[in-house]
């Protein structure tokens, strides 16, 4: 059986969310890989709720699919569910183009967003039958490339990963590219391409360097080893020109991504007006790669365009509101087809969007985000951070005022030196700047607590990080300080932040560690509900540094594992900025910066503090006057009003429409076809009625849901669409439906019908057994009970339901079971219910048949009707 038949067949029904795993997203390309010189399997190491919305990865598949002679396709890290099942029934990671495995492709190009996605590296290797160590792979195994903001120290990965890209840019992929193709057409060994790879700037190749200890196991140096760098045959010039962006947007609803991702203080001051090469921020972590910045600076003038001018630097870009701006970003091109562009050369997006207005409302809905380190200037101060409570609490007014819901302050706890009188501090701000937002309108003050997570390449990477028990105990200080305050605390996990400072400062050995872990469980670990901390426990109680060696501080003489890396910092410049930070001293860059956003002058922040922006729609005011240069009117922030003025009536039409969901779209959820419709509509150019009030919803009404993994060809759905352009609404919904979900039939609906889910009351299943599964005995018994009990689960319990009342025809013809559902009263049974119960006490389950919706129907005591014979 191929693999696309097994993994419908075997993985897809029994994962708890299918769409991760079947591809088919808007503007998704199927390489040809018949013509194509070179295949490279690019690899995000984590889910692909958090792998679509990452701008940097994306841009990696938007270049390699640009190529001529290249074949990219895409893999991400299973789910804990999907990744079991897969070793189970040992089917092999997959692509999501072609459904190809892992070990088919010659290079995996991994993409590590953070440091905890190193064992979702190992998971994938494993998953796909690749070897860990480079040591054991052969020729005839792939070559491992990684990339991504967890490199700053590399050393953990190197005994595991080939190539090593220190730099993710658009030179250098297109440097690697050019080597790749050159070594395919010339066959050269894999020792000579590793040579011409270690002369290109920001790569490095693990195996060039060998580590020296001492006779106590500590780490003395990182020697040269056997490769010599050759001068590589590059091409000239390097890749310039534009490359199209068609943005990947999925069809799937996407689990929300990790509050906390440990790189709360990762882009400190990047925008720093005056800032030379040599003027280090103190930043816990380092800083963004150049196509997260730039994703991060079209947001800003957007920002500005929408209406709030210079203050888009009040904005903070951390790794989570990029990748929401991005998601929201790419719905907004897709539907108004706009054509966006990157500039290899000077690293920007450029997409001409005239109004902003859509895309700032909806990132404003997820919150703000203000990094604070500490309550008291003085710990403030070691991290860099220019903030008196003063300057804090006006930031909160100024926030909610402007219509921010929610503002989550990130506070480090385990920072040198610290106290708990300065964690008591924390209730005393959070008081008051809960009071100023209230006084502004609605708003909530989050106060979130961060681990300090002393890492490689920053001025505190010699520091100590405190164990798990200790800064849990500080935690609880924390909260029980505000109990009864009605603020919520939100906390990370100690261990996960602990896990996560022992790897981003550990040496070769580290590696063998993240194998430990990986096969007690430990993967996915940067999402709370998949943290393994026995794992973790574990693997730390076996390793072979202690966890009281690898969380001590370390001499500031000591060589560092990362020392070697042509692209590290200078040490020296590291020591200057300890020594500062040491002495409550901030850089001299920072000294007239207000630390917020982008870094924002005094003089320019109390300016904005004074006087509304130019253009700005207070609340529930009228536009200011004055230009405030947007390309489209000002937004109004806060609340809005109940119902939408609108400039005249609409005329309006409803239409009914029969459609299929089949193939891979089987597995998407009732909810999610909802979206898809909604989005092809935008699309398709056909104007849908919207629902009026603060949250506007296209007027779509659906009949019976169905259940993710079952077909159909007679799904039912009415929508409102605005009357003034005819359409063939069959074709053009058809041109931009993804595969699987086709319009069969519409017609209008010119007088009062019954909705669609009041008038369904009958529901026709076919279902495929394989051969032998399915016996007739066993349904003569199942229609001779008067009763059926399965249990139900609702949103907050479960419960006993009879459905056997539901049942009224089922019949088997050779291994295709024919059923009919009925509705009573708006009740029913769903058809897994009605199979579950039928099957299981004979030991098989319904999730091996292939199961499809083959009507619906208005049944009276003589007729039996389609939902369009009723209009």
């Amino acid at each position: 059986m191929e693999l696309k038949t097994r993994v419908d067949s075997e993985l897809l029904p029994y994962v708890a969310k299918p769409s991760r795993y079947i591809g088919n997203e808007y503007n998704c390309k199927s390489p040809s890989v018949e013509s194509a010189q070179l295949q490279i399997a690019l690899c995000y190491a984590d889910l692909y709720d958090a792998g679509i919305r990452n701008p940097s990865y994306e841009y990696c598949y938007h270049f390699w699919s640009s190529q001529p002679n290249i074949a990219v396709e895409r893999f991400y890290c299973p789910a804990k569910d999907a990744a079991a099942l897969m070793k189970s029934q040992q089917i092999p990671l997959f692509s999501l183009e072609n459904r190809t495995p892992l070990s088919d492709f010659p290079v995996l190009f991994f993409y590590l967003p953070e440091l905890l996605s190193m064992t979702n590296l190992l998971a994938m290797l494993d998953l796909g039958g690749v070897p860990f160590y480079r040591n054991q792979r052969g020729t005839e195994h792939p070559l491992i490339i990684v990339a991504g903001p967890a490199l700053a120290n590399p050393e953990p990965l190197a005994e595991l990963v080939d190539v090593v890209l220190l730099q993710l840019n658009f030179n250098a992929l297109a440097q690697i590219n050019h080597l790749l193709l050159q070594a395919n057409r010339a066959g050269w060994r894999r020792e000579q391409l590793l040579q011409y790879l270690a002369s290109l700037t920001g790569i490095y190749i693990p195996g060039t360097g060998q580590p020296a200890w001492n006779e106590f196991g500590e780490l003395r140096s990182v020697e040269a080893g056997a490769i010599v760098p050759a001068e590589a045959p590059l091409p000239e010039p390097l890749h310039s020109g534009r490359i199209p962006i068609h943005p990947l947007v999925p069809l799937g609803e996407l689990s929300s991504p990790p509050l906390l991702w440990g790189n709360g203080f990762r882009y400190r001051y990047d925008g720093l007006a005056g800032r030379t090469a040599d003027q280090l921020p103190r930043c816990v972590f380092p800083a963004a790669d150049a196509l997260v910045a730039s994703v991060l600076e079209f947001g800003r003038s957007l920002f500005r365009r929408s209406g709030l001018g210079n203050l888009s630097q009040f904005y903070y870009g951390d790794g989570y509101w990029v990748d929401l701006f991005w998601s929201v970003l790419k719905e907004k091109m897709l539907s108004d087809a706009v054509e966006v562009f990157v500039d290899p050369a000077e690293q920007r997006l450029l997409a001409p969007i005239a109004r902003a207005e859509e895309i700032v409302n909806r990132v404003k809905s997820e919150g703000v985000r203000l990094y604070l380190g500490g309550a008291l200037p003085s710990l403030r101060k070691m991290l860099n951070i220019r903030l008196s409570n003063a300057q804090i609490r006006e930031i909160c007014a100024l926030w909610g005022g402007l219509g921010w819901k929610s503002i989550y302050a990130y506070f480090l706890i385990g920072l040198p030196g610290e106290k708990d009188s300065d964690l008591t501090a924390i209730w005393e701000l959070s008081k008051q700047c809960q009071e100023k937002l209230n006084e502004a309108g609605e708003g909530q003050f989050l106060p979130v607590l961060e681990v300090f997570s002393p890492q490689a390449q920053t001025p505190l990477q010699w520091e100590k990080q405190e164990d798990a028990s200790t800064v849990e105990r500080k935690m609880n200080l924390v909260r029980e300080t505000l109990e009864g305050s009605g603020i919520r605390v939100i906390a990370q996990h100690p261990l996960r932040a602990m896990v996560r400072g022992i790897i981003g400062r550990g040496d070769r050995r580290t590696g063998q560690l993240l194998e430990r872990a990986y096969f007690r469980g430990a993967f996915l670990d940067g999402w709370d509900d998949a943290f393994d901390s026995a794992a973790w426990q574990t693997a730390l109680g076996e390793s072979a540094r202690s966890v009281p060696e690898a969380t001590a501080s370390i001499s500031i003489t000591a060589p560092l594992p990362w020392d070697h890396l042509r692209e590290g910092r200078e040490r020296s410049l590291l020591k200057e900025e300890k020594l500062r930070a040491f002495q409550a001293q901030l850089h001299p860059a920072l000294k007239e910066i207000v630390s917020v956003g982008t870094g924002v002058s005094i003089g320019d922040f109390e300016q904005r503090l004074s006087r509304p922006e130019p253009g700005l729609v207070s609340r529930g005011g009228e536009a200011s006057s004055g230009s405030s240069g947007t390309a489209g009117p000002a937004v109004q922030y806060g609340r809005r009003g109940r119902k939408r003025q609108l400039p005249a009536a609409i005329v309006k039409r409803k239409i009914r429409v029969r459609y299929s969901k089949t193939g891979v779209s089987r597995f998407l959820s009732h909810s999610e076809i909802l979206k898809v419709f909604e989005r092809t509509a935008k699309l398709a150019k056909v104007p849908l009625v919207y629902s009026q009030g603060q949250k506007p919803l296209p007027k779509l009404s659906y009949g019976q849901p169905l259940q993710p993994g079952i077909a159909s060809i007679a799904e039912y759905l009415d929508m409102e669409v605005e009357v003034g352009q005819e359409v063939d609404l069959k074709t053009a919904f058809n041109q931009q439906l993804p595969n699987g979900v086709q319009i069969l039939q519409f017609q209008g609906i010119f007088s009062k019908a019954t909705a669609l889910a009041a008038a369904i009351n009958r529901s026709e299943y076919q279902v495929v057994f394989p051969e032998g599964v399915m016996k007739a005995a066993w349904i003569e018994e199942w229609m001779r009970q008067t009763e059926v009990l399965t249990e139900r689960a609702f949103r907050e319990e479960t419960r006993t339901v009879d459905v056997r009342p539901f049942v009224a025809e089922m019949a088997l013809e050779q291994n295709c079971l024919f059923t009919a559902i009925d509705i009573h009263e708006g009740r029913t049974a769903k058809i897994t219910e009605v199979l579950e119960s039928l099957l299981a006490p004979h030991g098989a389950d319904y999730r091996c048949a292939f199961i499809q919706r083959t009507g619906q129907y208005i049944v009276s005591e003589n007729e039996k009707k389609t939902p369009f014979d009723i209009i």
